[in-house]
């Protein structure tokens, strides 16, 4: 890709998008029916060979099938639906699929603490995203608690991980 390529087809994506939005149709419909046509910005973000795309839709269903198995947990008064089948952090770390049930894992300590060591990074990116939000909105001073306890449960669990 030649340099400043990437850049110049983010801005004609973009613009596709904030088109949608503008018109009220910013759906996902509505930005697949307009990545249809080869000429579209969006037309290379979309799997057009049916045999792949119907592999990779089939591959979504069974991850949707193997997480769509809860249970709840009460805790203090408060109730938890939680998936029976969570990703295993040893094959998340070498980039693979694969799914360990929460029972397998009460049974591995080292395997528990790194998927909650997973997990909280997922919290993370999010608590970034929201602390942005807040900034914009005037609204950080509700954010900060959650900081500081998303630090705290954060270096909990990195003391207790083994060496």
């Amino acid at each position: 890709m030649k340099k400043g390529t990437k850049k110049k087809t983010t801005v004609e994506v973009y613009k596709v998008l904030k088109d949608l939005d503008r018109k009220r149709k910013l759906t996902p419909e509505n930005v697949f029916n307009e990545g249809k046509s080869p000429t579209s910005p969006l037309h290379k973000y979309f799997q057009w060979d049916r045999d792949k795309a119907a592999y990779e839709y089939n591959m979504m269903q069974a991850r949707d099938l193997i997480t769509s198995f809860k249970f709840e947990v009460h805790v203090y008064r408060r109730e938890f639906d939680l998936s029976e089948f969570v990703p295993n952090p040893k094959t998340r770390a070498e980039r693979k699929q694969g799914y360990v049930s929460l029972a397998t894992l009460k049974t591995r300590k080292k395997q528990a603490l790194e998927f909650m060591e997973q997990e909280l990074a997922q919290l993370f990116g999010i608590l970034c995203r929201v602390r942005g939000y807040a900034e914009e909105l005037g609204l950080v001073k509700k954010i900060e608690p959650l900081e500081r306890e998303y630090k705290a449960l954060r270096s909990e669990i990195a003391r207790n991980l083994p060496q």
